[in-house]
């Protein structure tokens, strides 16, 4: 092999390193790079097997992260009783089902891919939806069952209780939603349904958050929010950690602007 496509080899391997974004992606390019010294004889101590679980190699990566991390803004309430306002002037089903979708991804703490379905079809997965059955309004409260979250891998499931709120109430939203759930759909299991009879997928959700917000925002917004939120209620740090079904510590670092924490 010549030097200059020695030298267009190692450029294509700095090239595809400024796109690497995950721990897996880092540490397959570096092993990359690793065989690639190898190849040519160039001395190097650590080889492509011992390389990835390196403690230098991770806290580089970890470093590497922070740098490059891409922080999304919590969703505020204001931006809850914009897409409730959409959804009353429109009329539109759609836009209804967003709507409470959102509200109960904030109030309910929940992880977006809980309440819909990733674009991959191939992971789509009819034991992971919410039912319609699940659904009661005990005492004024409003109750459904989640079958599956990051911390239920078993799926024993969860019962989500919500309460009353002054802004984009999901109680009085779900009220509303399911009324024309039922009529349009009649006993199809689904909670969460489009009018179109799908489930809701993360392209179809991307395409209703972004007519009203930025990229600062994303699906993870909802989740950000709703930390944020509870905690300036004064909320325990505890019950916060338990309604986002968070196994660690690491939700601390979605507060934001909230200087009890």
């Amino acid at each position: 092999m010549s030097l200059k496509s020695i030298d267009d080899h190692a450029l294509h391997l700095q090239t595809n390193s400024i796109e690497i974004s995950t721990v897996k992606g880092y540490a397959t390019g570096a092993r990359d790079y690793i065989s690639f010294c190898l190849k040519f004889s160039l001395p190097l101590t650590p080889t492509p097997q011992t390389l990835a679980p390196h403690p230098l190699v991770q806290s580089t990566i970890r470093g590497s992260k922070k740098i490059r991390a891409d922080w999304k803004q919590p969703l505020r309430l204001s931006h809850l009783e914009a897409f409730v306002h959409v959804a009353n002037t429109t009329r539109a089903y759609d836009d209804l089902l967003f709507a409470t979708l959102l509200s109960c991804c904030f109030y309910g703490c929940h992880r977006l891919g809980e309440l819909v379905w990733k674009n991959d079809k191939d992971q789509w997965d009819w034991r992971k939806v919410a039912k319609r059955a699940s659904l009661s309004f005990p005492y004024n409260h409003m109750q459904y069952r989640l079958p599956y979250h990051k911390g239920d891998p078993f799926y024993h499931g969860t019962d989500v209780l919500f309460t009353h709120h002054n802004s984009a109430n999901p109680i009085t939203l779900m009220h509303d939603y399911i009324t024309h759930h039922d009529r349009l759909h009649g006993a199809r299991p689904a909670l969460f349904i489009r009018a179109n009879r799908s489930v809701p997928t993360r392209s179809w959700f991307d395409q209703k958050f972004f007519t009203l917000l930025d990229r600062d925002f994303g699906g993870h917004s909802p989740h950000v929010g709703a930390a944020t939120y509870y905690a300036s209620l004064g909320i325990s740090a505890s019950v916060i950690q338990a309604l986002g079904c968070w196994s660690s510590q690491a939700w601390k670092i979605y507060i934001c602007n909230n200087p009890t924490i």
